[in-house]
């Protein structure tokens, strides 16, 4: 298991150091925090707490928890982001009522959404606060076996693996795929088409993993990045482990066990652990890669960084 709250100074210093150094800008820092106690643990360096969940529909906070978390930002000045997972359509009707609730009173800086449906309610509402997609909807490829690719740049046709338990490598012969660095590294909504529409429904930010293979997103335009670190979202499901095994929301209501507590589970083909938090299955990736490109936001996560 890891521990409940174990976001530290030393270790938000050296991430941002790092992401600095490479970016060669500044860098803001964020949190993505389980509960509003935690807020005020927070190192000195975090200005954005980011508080809700991006996997599941049954974690988004009301008006009045929200409220809580947003005065636990006012009392050290940091923003608030509300994160939200896929939905449906009574979720979005409910998310709709919520924001409108803490955009009014000024408690909201951002929001970020994983449901496109939820990008045009916002929309029509006429809720005006920085919108971001999610890690859910950047569609990164977020295989965890990446983490044997040693090289995709040896040749046009060619992939350096290195394989587990031994550190042998092999060479395997791609073809039809001369471009293999740009296909594991992009981001899938930067097709033109899908920009625009994007642009048209207000994002002005996209949410990033730290994927093994690195990033690489030229041409966003005025789209920033946010890199969380070191989770990377795998894939979501609708089976949730905390929730089976205490039977909980059963009767629509769920007491979010997942948010104490993530599991770690190993796979012996894997080169490091993955981890459950709720219906969302992550890898841990503590290394930084080394193209960051417009990565002007760093977001660490309670629970996970040590």
């Amino acid at each position: 298991m890891c521990d409940a709250f174990c976001v530290n100074e030393d270790t938000v210093n050296a991430v941002v150091a790092e992401v600095e150094k490479r970016t060669g800008q500044p860098v803001e820092c964020a949190c993505h925090v389980l509960a509003a106690e935690s807020v005020a643990k927070l190192p000195e360096m975090i200005r954005v707490v980011y508080y809700g969940t991006e996997v599941c529909e049954r974690g988004i906070p009301d008006e009045r928890e929200l409220a809580g978390v947003f005065k636990a930002c006012s009392g050290r000045r940091a923003g608030l982001v509300l994160v939200t997972p896929p939905m449906s359509d009574a979720g979005i009707v409910r998310l709709r009522r919520i924001v409108k609730a803490v955009v009014d009173d000024k408690c909201l800086s951002g929001v970020v959404l994983n449901d496109y449906g939820a990008f045009v309610e916002l929309r029509e509402a006429g809720i005006h606060c920085e919108l971001a997609l999610g890690r859910v909807l950047t569609r990164q490829y977020c295989d965890p076996k990446c983490s044997y690719i040693v090289d995709t740049r040896s040749g046009p046709k060619v992939l350096r693996v290195a394989l587990p338990g031994g550190g042998r490598e092999i060479t395997i012969l791609v073809k039809a795929l001369d471009r293999l660095d740009e296909i594991l590294q992009g981001l899938p909504a930067l097709f033109p088409e899908t920009l625009t529409y994007l642009k048209k429904l207000g994002v002005s930010r996209f949410e990033v993993s730290n994927t093994y293979q690195g990033i690489d997103a030229p041409g966003l335009d005025g789209i920033a990045l946010s890199l969380h670190y070191p989770l990377t979202l795998i894939s979501t499901g609708r089976i949730c482990w905390a929730g089976g095994e205490s039977q909980s929301g059963s009767n629509g209501v769920c007491a979010r066990q997942c948010w104490q507590q993530y599991r770690k589970l190993r796979n012996p083909l894997l080169s490091g652990a993955l981890v459950q938090a709720g219906v969302g299955l992550f890898y841990s990736n503590e290394k930084l890669p080394e193209k960051l490109t417009q990565i002007d936001r760093v977001v660490l996560h309670e629970g996970v960084v040590a």
